[in-house]
This record gives C-alpha cells, sequence and structure tokens, in this order.
C-alpha cells in the first residue's frame, strides 16, 4: 500500500509538473467514472487533470491478455486470481471476448510491482492478465505524453 501510495503521489506531482495546456479537452474514459465515481472523478478533473489522463491510459496501457496454451493448463493454478474489490462483488464479471474489450481493472484487487509487473488469472478461464511494471507503465506514458510536448 505504501508504493501505491508512493506512486500515486509521484504521478500528481508529475502531473503539476507537466500539466496539459487546455483542460477542457481531457475526458475521463467511462470506466474511470464507474470505478472511482462521478465526485472523485470531476474533483480529479478540476485540481490535477493529468492524472485523469494518466488514469485514462492505465485503463487501457497497463496490461495485456494472453491465453494460457493447453500445455501449461497445469500451471494456471499457481496465478492468483484478479478478484474485484469489496464494493463491486456483486457484479458480475464478463471473460468473454466482447467482456474484455470492457475489461475495467480499476475495480478489481491488483498489486502492480514497481520492478515486476504481476500476473493474474481471470477465474475459470484459460487467461492471464499480464501487468506491465510500474516502471514501464511510467515510462510507456511518459513516451506518449511528457516528452512530446
Amino acid at each position: 500500500m505504501k508504493k501505491l501510495l508512493t506512486f500515486l503521489f509521484s504521478l500528481m506531482i508529475m502531473g503539476s509538473l507537466f500539466s496539459q495546456e487546455n483542460k477542457s479537452d481531457i475526458t475521463p474514459d467511462p470506466k474511470l467514472i464507474d470505478a472511482l465515481g462521478q465526485e472523485t472523478v470531476d474533483f480529479y478533473a478540476q485540481n490535477n487533470p493529468n492524472l485523469i489522463v494518466y488514469y485514462n491510459f492505465f485503463l487501457t496501457h497497463s496490461y495485456r491478455i494472453v491465453e494460457m496454451p493447453a500445455e501449461k493448463m497445469s500451471e494456471i493454478e499457481t496465478f492468483p486470481v484478479m478478484k474485484l474489490k469489496e464494493k463491486f462483488q456483486n457484479e458480475k464479471s464478463d471473460y468473454s471476448e466482447e467482456g474484455l474489450k470492457n475489461l475495467n481493472i480499476l475495480k478489481y484487487n491488483i498489486k502492480i510491482d514497481q520492478a515486476g509487473g504481476a500476473i493474474y488469472r481471470l477465474e475459470n478461464t484459460n487467461k492471464l492478465v499480464l501487468f506491465y511494471s510500474g516502471k514501464e507503465i511510467i515510462t510507456m506514458y511518459n513516451d506518449l505524453f511528457v516528452t512530446k510536448k
């Protein structure tokens, strides 16, 4: 938890250093509103719009989904199941191809290592969610948004 708070704090500092030129151009991903709530997203949009840009990026670029090959299915049990956060427990997870296009990773209890990323399995499937490391995510984000200014 301490690493996550440090990570988010560094994002906020980075966001204030590299503020967007036109704040009105920032549109939060609907999944962000669904996970954090409209009030929280409005607060970030007003006080640190770059955090919205980062979260939008994180929702789609922080991971990839792969299918476990049939010959390695015996190993799938070694990976933790990606579980919904308590407040989303009543929602039904859709791991179909269409459902995965709309996967909202912010609704899940995930822990991404700064150096090594994370691997989770989607329950009752042969699919794994491979998260990039915190450093890789920040590097990809900076390459797209910070260095192009």
